[in-house]
């Protein structure tokens, strides 16, 4: 039970991770976009 709990909550933090990572990227082409147009 212990176990799959802190499985639980490794995936979350995975996910959670892995996912500031890609808004990150992608905030990063929006800014380089827009410096570029400008």
């Amino acid at each position: 039970m212990l176990k799959k709990g802190l499985w639980f909550m490794f995936g979350t933090l995975l996910l959670a991770t892995s996912l500031s990572v890609f808004v990150f990227m992608l905030m990063i082409m929006i800014i380089c976009r827009f410096v570029k147009g400008v």
